[in-house]
This record gives structure tokens, sequence and C-alpha cells, in this order.
């Protein structure tokens, strides 16, 4: 989507590139295709259908994907092997992610790749682990850092970066975009300073995360539209992009639609 600085005025030519990445499926009913909305396509892949039952890469389901890719059309892939985060080394990691983007780019040559949560794990989602609640903020930044080292060698294969951006709050705070908008600075902070010639494209959901602590008030809840509305600012500001993602599922673990209220709002 194109979208003209304020100071350029109504003819400027000369806006930044920002990209809206559709990943919303999981809301039923969703149109496919959103591109008159100025939604771009970025195919999402999941390690089940990458990997075999032993967690190790799956030839096979990895070329029927790559396959299936390319016939949709799209440029934007990012594959979702989280697995291997808690499981491998970081050269493993980096190892098997080339194999398997690899085998895209031969199926769709010049694509753009990469794999969810590479290279830093999600700080606005750490800060609030029971372990963090000890911590000074000179602590809780190290830990991230320190926690997310395996995942940094896989940035050297991959075309672009996917952190992992959602919003989450213990409930405590009047106003949690506040931090939200902290964790978003210093996340593009520490990406920009360390792998400045990768464009970053940030998962994001309108729904507060919350999965790591205890439930509260906001478990799963959809954020204010003004929430929403400061979430996407900032990501304008600091990235290159945003996918939006969804698992579709509400504060009840009740099924949403697209048509929900909540999700137009």
């Amino acid at each position: 989507a194109y979208i003209p600085d304020e100071e350029e005025g109504e003819e400027g030519v000369s806006g930044r590139e920002f990209y809206i990445f559709d990943c919303w499926s999981a809301y039923k009913g969703k149109p496919d295709d959103m591109s008159a909305d100025k939604f771009s396509k970025c195919q999402l892949i999941y390690e089940a259908f990458l990997l075999g039952d032993d967690k190790e890469i799956d030839m096979a389901k990895v070329k029927q994907q790559a396959q299936l890719a390319k016939l949709t059309g799209v440029s934007y892939i990012s594959t979702d092997i989280e697995d291997w985060y808690s499981t491998k080394d970081g050269e493993s990691i980096k190892a098997g992610l080339l194999q398997v983007f690899n085998e895209f780019k031969k199926a769709i040559p010049g694509c753009v790749i990469g794999n969810y949560g590479v290279p830093v794990s999600d700080l606005n989602v750490r800060r609030y682990s029971e372990s963090s609640k000890t911590r000074t903020e000179e602590e809780i930044q190290a830990e991230w850092i320190s926690s997310s080292k395996k995942r940094v060698p896989a940035a050297e294969v991959s075309d672009a970066l996917f952190p992992s951006m959602y919003t989450h709050t213990d409930g405590s705070s009047a106003d949690p975009i506040i931090q939200y908008e902290k964790d978003v600075k210093l996340t593009s902070d520490y990406l920009r300073t360390n792998f400045p010639d990768k464009k970053i494209y940030a998962y994001i959901w309108p729904q507060f995360y919350n999965l790591h602590t205890s439930p509260n008030d906001t478990y799963q809840k959809f954020m204010t539209k003004e929430q929403w509305t400061r979430v996407l600012e900032v990501c304008y500001e600091n990235f290159d992009g945003v996918i939006l993602w969804c698992h579709g599922k509400g504060p009840d673990g009740e099924e949403v639609a697209w048509s929900d209220s909540r999700v137009q709002e």
C-alpha cells in the first residue's frame, strides 16, 4: 500500500512503502482477496505441513507446499517452524531453514521468504513471564537478547525478518499500549542496528496474547479500535510492514467470524 507521508500533501510521490499482509483467514468467512483494501498476500505455512512426526524436515511435504504456494501466485512466504527454537542450536536452525527456503526459491524464483520469530522472541510477551516479575528493566532486556541468540544465525538466510510483536498485558495497566509502544521501539532499534539490510515485517494480532500468565479479564480479548490503531501506528513508524494474524477464537474459545462486530471495528 502506498501511504504518503503527511508533509508530502496529496501530490506526494515518495511516500514510504509499507506492506499490510493478510493472514486473517482463520476469521470464518473472510474474503480471500483483500487487495482492493490494499492488503497484500503472504503465504503462511505452519510446521505441521513441513515437518514429519519426528519434527525433522519432510522434503515431500516441503516440495508439495512450495508447489501449492506457486499456484497461489504469492511472492511473500512465511514459514512457521517454532519447535526448533527449543530443540535445536542456532546453526542447526539456520541449516534447516535454508534447506526449506531453497526449495521454495526453486519453485518461486525471486520470492521473499522468512520464518516466524526470526531473529528475536517477543519482548512484549517475555516481559510478563513469571520470572520477569523480579527483574529490572535492564535484566528483562538482557534476558530477551540472550534468549534470542539461537535464532540470530537464521537471519543470515532469511530474505526478511518476521518478529512476533503480539500485544501482552497482565491486566494491571490502565493503558497497556504504552509499554507495547516502548517494546516495539526497542525491538526495532535492536533489529535495525544488527540487521541493517533486512526488511522487517512484524506479526501482530488484534487480540491480547496473554497466554503465558494466568487468565485475566484481557485474556485474548479484542483490543478497542483506539488501541489497535495505536498498535498499527507504532508498527508503521518502526517496521516495513505487518503480518495480520489471528487464530479465529475469542476470549471464551468461541469461533469468531469475519462479520463479527469486534473484527469489523
